[in-house]
């Protein structure tokens, strides 16, 4: 698995010096797509941990314990993905202007940078695959978060059996997110197969 995670970082750091020179435009595309996959496996891991802490059963328990989850899961996932996704195409939306922050604050914040590099074109040559997994995590942080987000709400915000005031809910919530992504993102980086896992996800999506 070591194999296969440090073909796929090779892979991405040629990834990242082809797009060197090139118009920003072209960079923050392809980057936009490594946030969005991000965002597609945070909606999925948000989903099945608020059915899990909710109904007090672990996540690897849940098909098995409960009727229909998984069909119910993938539903619900695709839905959120959907509708998430055609918020971060329209460049009017927070979504599109968040997203936008996090890849042009990611890319031109190096302090090798030139201060004066205009955000039409920017270089790579400092930029790095962890640049682009902080990139891949900010897109699960918002996919976790605005998935989570409408778990509550369709359950009458009502979590592990206790009411949650909506004027509460977006603190809870992006705690939790921040919390999850702290974890899954040490995880990643000490465990070759998650690692190998998120790089291939990197690489090739979005996947729908």
């Amino acid at each position: 698995m070591a194999d296969t995670s440090g073909q796929a970082r090779l892979e991405l750091s040629t990834l990242i010096a082809s797009l060197d020179g090139q118009p920003f435009s072209q960079i923050f595309t392809r980057f936009a797509d490594v946030y969005i996959t991000g965002m597609s496996v945070g909606v999925e891991a948000a989903y099945g941990y608020f059915i899990a802490q909710d109904r007090g059963v672990p996540i690897r328990e849940l098909a098995a314990t409960l009727p229909d989850y998984t069909r119910t899961m993938q539903v619900q996932v695709l839905r959120i993905y959907r509708t998430l996704k055609q918020r971060l195409q329209n460049t009017d939306s927070p979504d599109y202007e968040l997203m936008d922050a996090r890849i042009r604050g990611q890319v031109l914040a190096d302090v090798k940078l030139a201060p004066w590099v205009a955000p039409e074109r920017a270089t790579t040559a400092d930029f790095g695959v962890k640049d682009l997994l902080d990139i891949y995590f900010y897109g699960y942080w918002y996919g976790f978060k605005i998935s989570f987000l409408t778990a509550l709400t369709k359950n009458d915000y009502v979590y592990r059996q206790q009411p949650v005031m909506p004027d509460q809910c977006n603190e809870l919530v992006e705690q939790l997110a921040t919390n999850e992504i702290m974890q899954q993102y040490q995880f990643t980086l000490a465990n070759e197969a998650a690692l190998a896992t998120t790089y291939f996800n990197m690489l090739n999506g979005p996947f729908v």
